[in-house]
């Protein structure tokens, strides 16, 4: 008979046969161990890495050339007069100065449209000409003109609406173009070589008053220029790299500016623009440094009928706008418009007079101030 074992005897057993069991068995590999939690605010984990884009590459120096007034016909007799469209070399002794600039700019004070209104016997200072003769300008390299001028409406609403399409068909932007609604003077935005320009273009004469229904001129009187387009120059100089006014205004055949001129020009220049380029005298006056900016008070004829000593004295003013410096480089090449209207380089004494006449001021020095 078997004698049961005591509790002490059966814990022994027990004991004896797990360590038995264990020592038969291949040994487990350890349990790796949790790394510790960091105490402190969350770790912030950085998104991978982007390559920065390229920045964007300087942008070159550009040139700009302006003319004075461009005509090319007019009424006379109660029929159109116009200078030959295919006349030979018109523009031709010109126009490699032009097309090396990256934009060159004219005053047109030709209202051009498809079909021509016949006026009165007596009417004399009408201009008019056709398409024909925006392909002139196209062809000797103007890219832009301006049509804020007195002669603007010589065609009435026709001339108005037809022209800025007219030049836009023929690839020149038009620039201070009559607007059929409010508000009439606008910046006009140009494009060439990287650079945003901004032009303002305006006129403080015009031959008829403004009608209610027709389109609205870009006109201000001479007194209000400063006050009525210094605001806009400001403004257009948010994003533009250069802000240039255009404007129409002085005294038929007057050699100098009026002091009004002079402040007004001065003031526009205060509120940003970068230069000033008038016209409408029919002659030269003075070009004038301002500051770092320019100002050629009235270019004279470029292209006109009405020939004289004064009058045929003209003129490319280029000027080099560089993004290093606020201060615009410019030089005068002397111009000479002769018989059959065409403008030619002057001669030497010619060139003298002409010099003579605009003045030496136009390097960066800064020029006085107020």
């Amino acid at each position: 008979m078997l004698v049961p074992r005591t509790v002490a005897a059966r814990s022994l057993l027990v004991a004896a046969l797990v360590a038995c069991d264990a020592s038969s068995r291949p040994a487990e590999p350890p349990v790796p161990s949790e790394p510790p939690v960091p105490s402190g605010p969350p770790i912030a984990i950085a998104p991978p890495a982007v390559d920065a884009a390229p920045a964007p590459a300087p942008r070159a120096p550009i040139t700009i050339a302006f003319v004075g007034d461009v005509m090319f016909g007019r009424y006379r007799g109660g029929r159109l007069q116009p200078i030959p469209a295919d006349r030979p070399g018109l523009l031709a002794s010109v126009a490699p100065r032009l097309r090396a600039a990256d934009l060159a700019i004219a005053n047109l004070e030709t209202p051009l449209a498809r079909t021509l209104p016949t006026p009165g016997p007596r009417e004399r200072r009408r201009f008019a000409a056709t398409p024909d003769h925006a392909a002139i300008l196209a062809a000797a390299g103007f890219d832009a003109v301006s049509l804020a001028n007195n002669h603007a409406d010589d065609l009435g609403d026709l001339g108005a609406v037809e022209t800025p399409a007219v030049l836009r068909a023929a690839g020149i932007q038009p620039l201070g173009a009559a607007r059929p609604t409010a508000p009439a003077i606008v910046v006009d935005h140009v494009t060439v070589g990287g650079w945003r320009l901004g032009v303002v273009a305006v006129t403080t004469v015009r031959n008829r008053s403004q009608r209610a229904d027709a389109p609205l001129l870009p006109y201000v009187t001479l007194d209000a220029l400063a006050a009525t387009v210094g605001p806009i120059v400001t403004a257009a100089g948010a994003d533009c790299d250069r802000v240039i006014v255009l404007v129409h205004w002085g005294v038929e055949n007057r050699d100098t500016p009026t002091a009004a001129q002079r402040a007004a020009a001065h003031a526009l220049i205060d509120a940003g623009a970068a230069a000033v380029i008038g016209s409408h005298p029919h002659v030269l006056q003075p070009v004038e440094r301002y500051r770092d900016a320019l100002i050629a008070y009235s270019l004279g004829n470029f292209v006109f009928d009405n020939l004289g000593p004064r009058v045929s004295r003209s003129g490319i003013l280029t000027m080099r706008f560089d993004p290093a410096t606020p201060c615009a480089t410019a030089a005068f090449t002397p111009i000479v418009v002769r018989s059959g209207y065409r403008p030619q380089p002057a001669t030497r004494a010619e060139a003298r007079a002409i010099r003579a006449t605009i003045g030496r001021d136009l390097d960066c020095a800064p020029g006085p101030t107020p």
